[in-house]
C-alpha cells in the first residue's frame, strides 16, 4: 500500500515524463536509500531508460555533506535540479530549485522540528539557485514577498493530473476497489497527508453539522499521518458522538492505482487545506469527474475557478454549507464537473516536463543542451512531505 507524497509524486511524473520527451539528455538521480526506492513505484532507474542511473552511495553521512558541497560521481554534472527545496551551495555547475510552496515559513506550527531546521537555509538556496520553478503564481508572489526573489528568476510551471485519472466506471473495475476497503455505497473522500496543514479536524467537524442538518454521507479518510495525530482524529469523532468505521472511515495509505476508482466512487471530494502551493488531488478528482470543495486561499483561486466549490475555512458551518451545496444536484453543480474534467485533461506532465526542459535551457551549464550533457542529479525525497 503506497501513497508516496506529493513532492515524490512531482519527481517521479517529471523523470518519467523526461524518458518519454527528452531523447538527448543523461538523468542522474540522486538522494538517501529511502528516496525513490521507499517512495517511488519503481526500484532502478534504470526502469525509466537507458539515460537514467543513480547515484549509488548508501553512506547518509556523505548524503548530509552534499547539502553543502556535492560529492562522489554526481558531481561531475551539468546542472542540478533540487525537486525538494534545496541544491548543493558549493558547485560548479548552476541549480535549478523547485519551491513547492513556502508553508514551513508561513505556518511553522504545523511543521516538525527537523523540517523547520532544514528549511533554515532555503533563502539562501533560493538566492543561489539559477533559476527557480514555483508550482503556481502564488508560491512565486510569495518567494518574491518572503525571500526577495526578483520575479525574473522564478518560472511558475503548474502540475497535472497523471494520464490514469479519469472516470472509472465499470462496476467490475470498481466493485474490487470498494471491497477492498470496505467502503459504503456513497461517501465523500479526502487524501492527502493527514497532519494538521489539510485540516482534517475542521473537516470531522463540518460532517457533525452535516449529520445535524439531515445529511448522512459518510466522510472517507486516506493518507498516512503521525500515529498520535491520527489517534487526536479518533478523539474528536468519539466526542462529536460520531461512530468510527460508519460516519468516519480512516482507510491510512492506499495503493495508488487504486485513486482512480476511489475519486470515482465518491460522492464528492473535499480538500480542506490551510495553505498550498498547488493542490494536485484536487486536480486528480476533477480528472475523474468527482465534484470538489477546496478552501479560498492559497493558491485554489488560481487553480480552480470556475471548476470547483470554494469554502470559506472561517467555521465549520461554512465548510459545511458549502459541501451542501456541492452534494445538490443543479445545472451549476454540473457545468463545474464538466469544466474540472476539461481542466485536468488540457494539460499533461509531458507539458510540465517540456516546461521545465526550457527553464534548463535558460539556466544554462557547462555544455550546450544540443550535445549529451548529465542533466540534472533530480533529488529525490529523503523524507515525508507533504501531498
Amino acid at each position: 500500500m503506497v501513497r508516496y507524497s506529493g513532492i515524490s509524486r512531482y519527481t517521479d511524473q517529471l523523470l518519467r515524463a523526461f524518458a518519454r520527451i527528452d531523447t538527448s539528455n543523461e538523468y542522474v538521480l540522486y538522494g538517501l536509500d529511502g528516496g525513490i526506492q521507499g517512495r517511488v513505484p519503481t526500484t532502478n532507474a534504470k526502469d525509466f531508460g537507458p539515460r537514467f542511473s543513480r547515484d549509488a552511495r548508501r553512506v547518509p553521512q556523505i548524503h548530509k555533506l552534499d547539502r553543502g558541497m556535492l560529492l562522489g560521481k554526481s558531481a561531475n554534472l551539468d546542472l542540478f535540479h533540487g525537486t525538494n527545496y534545496w541544491a548543493p551551495l558549493i558547485r560548479n555547475f548552476p541549480s535549478v530549485l523547485t519551491i513547492h510552496d513556502l508553508t514551513v515559513h508561513l505556518l511553522p506550527e504545523n511543521h516538525p522540528r527537523t523540517r523547520r531546521l532544514a528549511h533554515a537555509l532555503l533563502p539562501v538556496h533560493c538566492r543561489s539557485a539559477k533559476r527557480i520553478i514555483a508550482d503556481s503564481l502564488n508560491t512565486k508572489r510569495d518567494l518574491q514577498r518572503h525571500y526577495k526573489i526578483p520575479p525574473e528568476r522564478i518560472d511558475v510551471i503548474h502540475l497535472a493530473a497523471g494520464d490514469e485519472f479519469h472516470p472509472v466506471s465499470r462496476e467490475e473495475d470498481l466493485q474490487p476497489v470498494r471491497q477492498r476497503y470496505g467502503l459504503p455505497d456513497d461517501f465523500m473522500f479526502f487524501v492527502g497527508a493527514i497532519e494538521p496543514r489539510k485540516n482534517i479536524p475542521l473537516l470531522v467537524r463540518a460532517l457533525y453539522w452535516l449529520r445535524r442538518d439531515g445529511l448522512t454521507l459518510p466522510l472517507v479518510i486516506a493518507g498516512n499521518g503521525k500515529e498520535e495525530y491520527v489517534a487526536s482524529l479518533h478523539r474528536l469523532v468519539e466526542h462529536l458522538n460520531l461512530e468510527l468505521g460508519k460516519d468516519v472511515i480512516i482507510l491510512g495509505n492506499v495503493a495508488n492505482v487504486d485513486l482512480p476508482a476511489l475519486y470515482s466512487l465518491c460522492e464528492l471530494f473535499v480538500y480542506p487545506s490551510q495553505y498550498e502551493g498547488f493542490g494536485l488531488p484536487p486536480l486528480e478528482a476533477l480528472a475523474c469527474g468527482t465534484p470538489v470543495v477546496v478552501p479560498n486561499n492559497s493558491s485554489f483561486g488560481e487553480i480552480y475557478t470556475g471548476c470547483a466549490t470554494f469554502a470559506s475555512l472561517d467555521s465549520p458551518q461554512t465548510l459545511a454549507e458549502a459541501i451542501s451545496k456541492a452534494l445538490a444536484p443543479s445545472s451549476a453543480t454540473n457545468e463545474l464537473v464538466d469544466r474540472g474534467m476539461k481542466l485536468a485533461h488540457s494539460r499533461s506532465w509531458d507539458d510540465t516536463a517540456a516546461e521545465t526542459l526550457d527553464v534548463y535551457r535558460r539556466a544554462g551549464g557547462r555544455r550546450p543542451l544540443s550535445s549529451t550533457r548529465r542533466l540534472p542529479a533530480a533529488h529525490v525525497p529523503s523524507g515525508p512531505r507533504s501531498a
